[in-house]
Parts: C-alpha cells; structure tokens; sequence
C-alpha cells in the first residue's frame, strides 16, 4: 500500500481570547488518524492520538501569559505531515486581583466630610462588577461604607468615576458625619477583565474618621 496523502486540518473551536482556565480545551478535526505533534509555541498535549473527523485535546498546564504561535501537526501511520495548524491567539489569566490602594486608609483620621472613597487595584477590573447602594441605607453592593458595622451603609452617588482601568473613585452621597468612624469594605463581588473574583471581601480593620 502506498500513501502520499497527508492528513488535512481545520480549527473547529478555538479558545476564547482571554481565558481563567490554565489547562483550556481546543477542538480540531482531521481527515485522517494520526499522532499530533505540536511544532511551535509553548503549547503541548497529553492527548497525542488524532483520529479521523473531530479532536478534542487539553493543553497541559499553561502559564499566564499570551499564546500566538502555537501550531500543530498530524503525522500519519505512513508518516506524512498535514500542512501547519495556527492555533488562534489567546491569553491565560489566572491572578486574582487584589486591593492595592484605598483612600481614605486605614487608620486615618481628621478625613473631610466631603471626601471620596478611592479604590486602586493590582490590575484592570471590569467596571460592572463595582457596585453600591444608591437607595437606602442597605448593605449591598461591591463597596460599602458603614459606620455600625454593616448594620447600615451610608448612600452613594449612581457611579464613580474612573482613572484608567485600575482605579475608581466613589463620592458619597451626602457629607460624612464628622467625629464618626466609618469602615469600608470591598467584597469577592468584584472581577478583574478576565473574569477572576477576588479571593475573599476585604474589609478595614480600623477604619477612617
């Protein structure tokens, strides 16, 4: 028998473009059995085996980071290699986001009564995911501000502007209460661009006056 036909492929599902998913699957298919042999990149496969019509395989571990070169090849039992496969660029991003700057601090005092509350992060964060209370005096939302513990939070303003991706900045309301200390807290709620939540609410320990 004599094969001088090599396998020929075409992406089915690609990876979405930015992922939370460190092992992520892709999906090909193929118009012939053979083994799959990853030729450029820092992408690779446990699933080795390529078998006629549709494949699914998962990438092994991958790090944060992007992935724009990633190319396949099916070698089949007669050894002859299809034409290259470019895997679809995309980005793994698997940090969490966290707290990086808060005014007014913890601890501070003598803060005006007309002062914003801003919030810094380690990264870009999805505008959506910050939220607080507008209506009443409930605890909900994103960012609360309290000066009983949560039993209550103080009302803010519908939104708050924005400094970029990272930072925002909240005004209440109304005029804080003077000689009054206020605790501020941020919850899981809030989600970097990627789509990661926060790992836990952060709360201040001492709070503002």
């Amino acid at each position: 028998t004599v094969d001088w036909t090599a396998p020929v492929l075409n992406e089915i599902t690609k990876i979405t473009n930015t992922i939370t998913d460190s092992t992520p699957n892709y999906t090909f298919s193929s118009s012939e059995n053979g083994t799959i042999v990853f030729i450029s990149g820092n992408c690779s496969t446990e699933n080795s085996h390529a078998v006629m019509q549709s494949n699914t395989i998962t990438m092994n571990t991958l790090k944060d980071g992007s992935y724009k070169n990633c190319i396949l090849r099916v070698i089949d039992s007669a050894g002859n290699a299809s034409d290259n496969l470019s895997v679809t660029s995309f980005t793994v991003d698997t940090e969490l986001p966290r707290l990086a700057f808060l005014y007014p601090s913890d601890g501070s005092t003598n803060v005006s009564p007309g002062t914003k509350i801003t919030l810094g992060f380690s990264e870009s964060i999805d505008n959506s995911t910050l939220t607080v209370n507008t209506n009443n005096n409930s605890c909900f939302g994103s960012l609360q501000v309290s000066s009983d513990n949560f039993s209550t939070c103080i009302r803010m303003t519908s939104s708050g502007g924005k400094s970029g991706d990272s930072e925002f900045i909240f005004p209440p309301s109304d005029n804080l209460s003077s000689n009054t200390t206020y605790l501020i807290k941020i919850t899981s709620a809030v989600k970097d661009s990627s789509g990661n939540n926060m790992s836990s609410d952060n709360t201040t320990e001492n709070g503002f006056i």
